[in-house]
């Protein structure tokens, strides 16, 4: 969580999605590592490159931030922002559990709790506060932001 928020400190953005095709690092647009299991492939410029880094843009887009810029707004832990995140990228309970490193239980728990201050009846409505905080449109009880 430290070297996390030093990252995030330093400009750096991340968002996690349920699934992903593979594994992608791109530099300046110019060079893209793409791994699938033990394979890797470099991709220097040329239609193959842009058409992966397509793929990868459309893949951030469709992804949630891992970190909310709300975090610690109205009683939420950078951690429940990450439980929050996980749920919104559509793994289950159980998914979650295993990557938080915590039981199934656990996590419905913590989500219960999230949505006790969020003051949230359903999951769907948790993230949407959420995100309301994220960017900023005002407490939870004003669906206008003002």
């Amino acid at each position: 969580a430290a070297a996390r928020e030093a990252a995030a400190g330093l400009g750096e953005q991340s968002r996690v999605l349920a699934e992903v095709p593979m594994v992608l690092l791109a530099v300046d647009r110019t060079t893209a590592l793409v791994r699938d299991g033990a394979t890797a492939l470099v991709l220097r410029p040329s239609a193959l490159l842009d058409g992966v880094l397509a793929l990868g843009e459309l893949l951030w887009e469709r992804a949630v931030p891992l970190v909310p810029a709300a975090r610690g707004a109205h009683g939420l832990s950078d951690e429940d922002g990450r439980l929050l995140a996980l749920s919104a990228s559509g793994l289950t309970d159980r998914a979650i559990a295993r990557r938080l490193g915590v039981a199934q239980r656990t996590v419905e728990r913590r989500m219960r709790r999230i949505m006790n201050v969020l003051g949230a009846r359903t999951r769907f409505q948790a993230g949407l506060r959420a995100a309301e905080l994220t960017r900023g449109a005002g407490p939870p009880d004003d669906p206008r932001g003002a």
